[in-house]
């Protein structure tokens, strides 16, 4: 037991230092962690926290799709930054893979754009859906309990593994049949940001979306390349000239200085890559935004 919590400890630790959030004020951060967990000793239930300015969420341990929310106000800083810089509230946002639903609430919760979410795990669904119940945005979301892939047909999820719950090939004890479709097929709204985790078959839910990356009014591709496709025998430079093939370009982003990066290829120092069609729309779009309002935090 006292090596696992040395070993949390440290992994916390380094998280701490490298999210900007929390890197110059870990004392707080570490008082938000102990807490938490503390109180989850004590209670082991859901809570209620908050998010940012107008919204909050559930959580409990082992949510770890909207947990580290708590201990660094802003999780994925840099793609989280982004989407609040660029939403407005005409666009519409699809979030696959969306796990409880961190993303949607900022995208509707704090930019008050329409969100379409998508999440196979029933009961990572049921938490999605809770969410959007506490932040009252039963309105301006629409929420799918089904997979994503490259035809309409039924695949088995691992059920066990929190916010890595996957595809996998055979049914087991830890998996649960789920209804996929293709992208084309469930969603016919013109979707103007999306943003794709499905934990390596990240192909498979594009070759079901050409639709929808053929249209003009998606101009951002936020996407999670790591390797995890391997599973699948799929490749992440495949990936990656496939998006460019559509007329996207890689960038990185700078929320504190609203400064955006051209890369030459997909992110491979981090887990999500941005992807933007049209850059100027994005500059204006985040030049004119509101600033961000988290804890000492005004960006």
């Amino acid at each position: 037991m006292g090596k696992s919590l040395v070993k949390a400890f440290k992994w916390i630790s380094n998280k701490f230092n490298e999210n900007p959030l929390t890197k110059n004020n870990k004392l707080s951060a570490y008082y938000r962690y102990i807490k938490f967990n503390t109180e989850q000793i004590f209670f082991n239930e859901e809570r209620v926290y908050p998010f940012l300015s107008h919204t909050k969420f559930y959580a409990k341990k082992g949510l770890s799709g909207i947990v580290p929310n708590i201990y660094f106000g802003l999780h994925e800083v840099e793609e989280m930054g982004f989407l609040l810089h660029y939403l407005i509230p005409s666009d519409i946002f699809l979030d696959i893979g969306a796990n409880v639903g961190a993303y949607t609430i900022l995208a509707s919760g704090e930019k008050n754009c329409k969100s379409i979410a998508i999440e196979p795990i029933p009961e990572t669904f049921n938490y999605l859906k809770k969410n959007i119940e506490l932040n009252k945005l039963d309105q301006k979301v629409t929420l799918h309990n089904v997979g994503l892939s490259y035809k309409n047909d039924r695949l088995f999820f691992s059920n066990n593994k929190d916010s890595m719950n996957h595809v996998v090939p055979i049914k087991s004890n830890n998996s649960i049949e789920i209804e996929v479709f293709t992208a084309n097929d469930l969603i016919k709204e013109p979707i103007n940001y999306m943003k794709i985790d499905v934990e390596g078959f990240e192909k498979f839910v594009l070759d079901g979306a050409s639709i929808i990356l053929e249209n003009k009014t998606l101009n951002i591709l936020q996407i999670e390349l790591n390797t995890f496709g391997q599973k699948y025998k799929t490749n992440d430079n495949d990936i990656h000239q496939l998006i460019l093939s559509y007329g996207f370009s890689p960038y990185k982003y700078d929320p504190f200085n609203r400064k955006i990066e051209v890369l030459k290829s997909y992110r491979k120092d981090q887990y999500n890559t941005l992807y933007i069609r049209d850059l100027e729309l994005a500059k204006n779009r985040i030049k004119n935004a509101d600033k961000i309002k988290i804890r000492n935090f005004r960006f």
